[in-house]
């Protein structure tokens, strides 16, 4: 921009010395010639004066007039007679030279009126100026009086000017060269500026001022670009904190979230979808059935794209882990609620746990009450028979009000089991802050157990390091090893062992209930912890188990930070070994 504005500086002054320069020549030819001219008529006159007076009656020596004249003014005189003829001539012998009737100049005088032309003089080898007038003798006899001179003169005083503006002109062009440098450097500066800064502003770098100290457009236009920079600043950082404040939200969205436009193009994709879908590679501004080749949710998004209308619905997904989902589409719609349809956001939710909770809660429901049901028809039914007259007979009374005590005894441990879980589940944390010694309460469960054990000849075997202590409630841990030690004898046929223990490690207590009992198939132990749920339905209930037992004993160890892990082998026996830290949870 510099070197253009510089050229057309240049040729602007450039064309104004040379109209300026061509103008003064011209009138300095005009002026000139004009001067000669005057300076001709009125020598002509002095001569036409002297000689309409010296006619009357005298004689009069004209070439002697021509000459003085001549020497006087520096003009070639020539004094034509009526006919042409050449009378006197200051520069040349009248005799030898033509008629000069035809002359414009002099045939102008001979008609009474003053003459004048240019034209080049083939004698003298020059062009000359003429001016001729007429006299008018005594004797009334016409001549003509005509003055010449060379515009030599005229010509090399132009040759001088011209030189004289040329020289001008030169001078003018180096002052106009730093002239034009200074100007075309003081409009392309500022505007050099505004357009690296406008580079520093588009590589984002808002805090870049221009300093433009004039008064003009210019000034005015880096004072709004500055101001420009600075509401672009305050813009773009809200624009980032609301970036910010998105990719925060989604980020942290459990849910998978995805936006398309009207052409079906994803806009943005936040973490969630892209691990609920197995996603690892950049998916901005592809198509979504490239990515999620479903098409129910593609064909959700065509109806929204049309309708403007929210569409739900849940589904499974197959593709690697079975999943159960549910799919919202609603629009994006331009303007609020009534404006254009130009895109969808898509929120994807996965119901997969909520559908395995609600199912338990339906089979624990369903075992709850066939739990439930079972003991009371079989106490319904003793005691209506007791009622029929079966109370008369002591002997079978007896034996009814037994069972009837036996299904009270176990409808009130499944309720009992039903309200500790409930109670564990509810709270999540168990009492901490009071240090259990666990030594103590191993004791108090082999006291407890130890009659039942030896029922079935079983050895009631335990073994503990001395100071070993959990914070927890006392209940819970008792609670704890009674269910595992009441499974193992429950499943240990007579005669067998059962060793309960407690050792500390590096911050760790590890609780481990053996036996050597009937085991366990290895496709039961993942789903030994559900509630309800038993190996053998039947010898399960025959020998008093709620099924609750070690779900109880699960929760109560996740309560303590801690985990559960199973050992067996069918025909050998199962080892429970629970590992916890030691001190505070």
């Amino acid at each position: 921009m510099r070197r253009k504005i510089f050229i057309t500086y240049i040729i602007l002054i450039l064309f104004a010395v040379a109209i300026v320069g061509s103008y003064s020549i011209y009138i300095n030819q005009v002026v000139f010639r004009e001067n000669i001219k005057q300076r001709l008529l009125t020598n002509a006159k002095l001569i036409q004066y002297e000689l309409s007076e010296k006619s009357d009656g005298h004689v009069i020596d004209i070439q002697a007039i021509a000459d003085r004249y001549s020497e006087l003014t520096g003009a070639r005189v020539t004094i034509v007679y009526h006919d042409g003829t050449v009378l006197a001539d200051s520069s040349r012998n009248a005799a030898d030279m033509d008629n000069h009737a035809d002359r414009p100049e002099v045939n102008n005088a001979l008609n009474g009126k003053a003459g004048e032309s240019i034209r080049y003089s083939s004698s003298l080898k020059t062009d000359m100026m003429y001016v001729a007038l007429p006299v008018r003798t005594h004797n009334n006899i016409k001549t003509a009086i005509r003055l010449a001179m060379s515009l030599k003169e005229i010509n090399h005083t132009s040759g001088s000017i011209i030189w004289s503006i040329v020289l001008a002109i030169i001078a003018s062009l180096l002052v106009s060269l730093i002239q034009a440098s200074l100007f075309s450097k003081s409009i392309t500066e500022p505007i050099r500026r505004l357009s690296d800064a406008s580079r520093v502003i588009a590589r984002g770098n808002f805090e870049n001022k221009i300093q433009v100290k004039t008064n003009d457009e210019i000034g005015e236009l880096s004072d709004s670009f500055n101001q420009m920079a600075d509401r672009l600043k305050v813009t773009m950082d809200q624009l980032n904190r609301e970036n910010i404040k998105l990719e925060s939200i989604l980020s942290s969205m459990v849910n998978g979230v995805l936006a398309v436009d009207n052409s079906k193009n994803i806009l943005l994709a936040n973490g969630a979808l892209k691990a609920l879908f197995s996603i690892r590679e950049e998916i901005v501004g592809k198509q979504f059935i490239q990515v999620v080749r479903s098409d129910l949710i593609d064909s959700m998004i065509d109806q929204t794209l049309v309708n403007g209308e929210v569409n739900a619905v849940e589904m499974s997904w197959s593709k690697g882990e079975f999943k159960q989902l549910k799919v919202s589409v609603a629009p994006i719609q331009r303007n609020g609620l009534e404006g254009e349809v130009t895109g969808a956001v898509v929120l994807i939710q996965d119901i997969t746990e909520l559908k395995k909770l609600e199912q338990m809660r339906k089979d624990f429901v369903a075992n709850v009450s066939h739990e439930i049901k079972t003991p009371l028809t079989s106490i319904k039914g003793f005691v209506e028979t007791l009622k029929n007259g079966a109370i008369e007979d002591k002997d079978v009374s007896m034996k009814f009000l037994n069972i009837i005590d036996i299904e009270v005894e176990r409808l009130t441990r499944l309720i009992s089991d039903i309200l500790a879980l409930s109670e564990i589940e509810r709270s999540r944390v168990v009492e901490s802050g009071k240090k259990v010694d666990v030594g103590h309460v191993i004791k108090d469960v082999v006291d407890v157990l130890k009659e039942q054990a030896g029922n079935k000849k079983i050895a009631l075997k335990y073994s503990f390091d001395e100071g070993v202590s959990i914070c927890s409630s006392k209940d819970r841990i008792k609670q704890l090893f009674l269910n595992l030690a009441d499974n193992a004898i429950k499943y240990t046929p007579e005669g067998g062992s059962v060793f309960i223990s407690a050792h500390k490690k590096d911050g760790f207590v590890t609780i481990k209930v053996e036996d050597n009992g009937i085991g366990i198939d290895q496709e039961h132990i993942p789903r030994l912890f559900e509630r309800f749920y038993r190996v053998d339905k039947g010898r399960s209930r025959n020998l008093g188990g709620t099924g609750l037992g070690l779900a109880i004993v699960k929760h109560i160890v996740a309560s303590l930070n801690g985990n559960i892990v199973v050992e067996s082998k069918k025909g050998k026996g199962t080892s429970f070994i629970v590992n916890m830290p030691e001190g505070l949870v």
